[in-house]
């Protein structure tokens, strides 16, 4: 959802990286549940202006 945001605005995606997954995360709960802030599966990207 975060790439398709974030084309919609208009950037392009240059790169992206999975450097911060997280094999323990268990994606059945939300990411707001009780225990589990700040031990989610996270993604980096990279944004850039299209090219004219």
């Amino acid at each position: 959802m975060a790439i398709e945001t974030a084309k919609a605005a208009g950037f392009v995606v240059d790169g992206d990286a999975n450097i911060l997954a997280n094999p323990a995360d268990d994606h059945t709960q939300g990411v707001f549940a009780e225990g589990l802030r700040g031990n989610t599966d996270r993604f980096v990207l990279k944004l850039g202006k299209p090219p004219e």
